[in-house]
């Protein structure tokens, strides 16, 4: 993307690392690059960046062991639910309410999309995405059962 300097920056990192760039060098680079782009974006406060590190530590918790036999996840986070401090609902609860569960299934569609946009160029993929895109459509049109 043209005039994004952050973009430009972590191009021109990604340069100097030979192919390979990670996140804790892109850290170590704003932390000694103060009036970066990057830095800018990024949390210096220690207390503010702990906390947000210690919720995010809890996403991945409650991910990693909320989880029932099949492996599938037992809660669930909702869009409606991250506009002001997020959550989790019962996947029992989203499956039997037809307002939640819609919710859910346009999330997951939604997912879909993101999903295409970064892997489109994989042509072993392409099945997959035709499959999201009669999926979304049924949803679309009201058939949300055919859909999930």
């Amino acid at each position: 993307m043209k005039g994004d300097p952050i973009g430009d920056e972590l191009r021109a990192l990604h340069r100097k690392h030979e192919g390979l760039l990670t996140p804790a060098q892109i850290h170590d680079w704003a932390a000694k690059h103060p009036g970066s782009a990057i830095a800018a974006r990024l949390e210096w406060d220690n207390d503010i960046a702990g906390h947000a590190y210690r919720l995010w530590q809890i996403r991945e918790l409650v991910a990693t062991h909320l989880v029932l036999e099949s492996g599938e996840r037992e809660w669930v986070s909702l869009s409606v639910d991250q506009i002001e401090q997020g959550g989790y609902r019962d996947l029992t609860d989203v499956l039997q309410d037809e307002t939640l569960r819609s919710i859910w299934v346009r999330d997951a569609l939604d997912e879909l999309g993101r999903f295409e946009r970064r892997f489109s160029q994989i042509e072993e993929l392409k099945g997959v995405f035709r499959a999201a895109k009669a999926a979304r459509k049924r949803f679309e049109d009201g058939d949300e059962g055919a859909a999930a």
